[in-house]
């Protein structure tokens, strides 16, 4: 009689593949179902959206009110962005602000080691902009990339901002400004809380030419989730054009969905026959 020694490892690393696959085979019908889902939402956007009307002149028309409309033109906005936290002015119609914190842990040797603790969270800053005769509210912006570190603290002079209490310093990361004194105060309590501050903004070079679909409502237009679309594309498109771009970026979608099931469930199925081809 002959007796295999019984390997526990070997028997745990197998079990840990079948349950590996069982889980991508798991994230693989998920991700297709969502696609399914996805393309059903997809479709009703597309009758929801050849049903819009199409208000090439930019104007507000009663009869449109509570309709989804596509109004082309050239976005206008009251700039300077104004920054009402620190009064800084941008020269840009969007911008992103990023918050860190000074937090100080105490020394033997210096008195207090001091670090920047990121806040965790994002701020969109929007001017007030226009399309025609409407007014277009923040959601309508967030196809707008925000793309640019702001560097140019001296054009915007801080001092002319009322901004007395900060400076602009460069660190290998990027430009801020900051209420911390540039350090002077690194080894006292009162450098805890101070704060700095980095931009990135939209460039407003050209004619800023945007085609929006969105619900008119009392003189505005507002972004309707429903759609499953970005609410603004660069250019000025036509009817047609705009559907036929809601259909791209859908196929497109749906695509990635079920490349990516089929990725998930391959490599399932792959862990799953492997193992038994091992025993």
């Amino acid at each position: 009689i002959q007796c295999t020694p019984f390997n526990s490892s070997e028997r745990i690393i197998n079990m840990s593949k079948k349950i590996i696959g069982i889980v991508l085979i798991v994230i693989g019908v998920f991700t297709a179902f969502l696609g399914i889902k996805a393309m059903g939402q997809a479709s009703e956007a597309a009758e929801k959206l050849k049903e819009a009307v199409y208000v090439a002149d930019a104007k507000i028309y009663p009869e449109n009110e509570g309709k989804i409309v596509i109004v082309p033109g050239k976005i206008e906005a009251e700039l300077p962005l104004v920054d009402v936290k620190t009064g800084l002015k941008l020269p840009t119609i969007k911008a992103t602000k990023q918050s860190w914190y000074a937090v100080g842990v105490k020394s033997v040797d210096t008195g207090y080691d001091w670090s920047w603790v990121a806040d965790g969270s994002t701020q969109t800053l929007t001017a007030e902009c226009s399309v025609g005769e409407f007014k277009l509210y923040e959601g309508m912006l967030n196809g707008l990339a925000v793309s640019e570190d702001y560097k140019d603290f001296e054009k915007s002079n801080l001092k002319e901002a009322g901004l007395m209490d900060y400076y602009a310093y460069v660190v290998t990361d990027g430009v801020y400004i900051s209420d911390d004194k540039g350090g002077h105060t690194r080894y006292k309590d009162e450098y805890e809380g101070a704060v700095r501050y980095k931009y990135r903004i939209m460039p407003v070079d050209g004619e800023l030419e945007y085609t929006f679909v969105g619900v008119q409502k009392n003189g505005a237009l507002v972004r309707d989730d429903s759609l499953g679309l970005i609410a603004s594309t660069e250019g000025i498109l036509n009817f047609d054009e705009v559907l036929a771009k809601s259909e791209s970026n859908s196929a497109a979608g749906n695509i990635f969905a079920f490349l990516a099931a089929a990725l998930f469930v391959g490599g399932g199925v792959a862990c799953i026959v492997i193992k038994k081809k091992e025993n």
